[in-house]
């Protein structure tokens, strides 16, 4: 529970000089920790660090693939020198993904 609550407040660090979330210190711990229970706490806190957000009826999911490209891109170049990291961004990503294809279905006129 620890680990969840702590990668829960991670998602709130700031980005690094290499506009790249999250920064430096934060990517090396999640690479060190290697938690699982942390990884999820994150990917929750990343959602929950959207908030409440308006979207227009016919809007679709503009918004969540916005989102999805953000966390895809980061994810790229993170790969390389911190894999852990970067799976969780990809997962965060596809779940964007997935919330746009919905939101797009249900803007489709019946």
């Amino acid at each position: 529970m620890c680990d969840s609550r702590i990668g829960e407040m991670l998602a709130y660090a700031p980005g690094d000089m290499d506009q790249v979330w999250p920064c430096t210190p934060v990517r090396n711990f999640i690479e060190k920790v290697k938690s699982e229970d942390l990884d999820r706490g994150l990917q929750r806190g990343i959602y929950n660090k959207r908030g409440s957000h308006w979207k227009s009826m016919n809007e679709g999911g503009k918004q969540e693939y916005s989102l999805a490209k953000q966390y895809a891109d980061f994810a790229e170049k993170l790969t390389i020198s911190w894999p852990r990291l970067a799976a969780v961004l990809r997962n965060v990503s596809h779940g964007y993904e997935r919330e746009a294809q919905i939101e797009d279905e249900q803007a489709q006129p019946h």
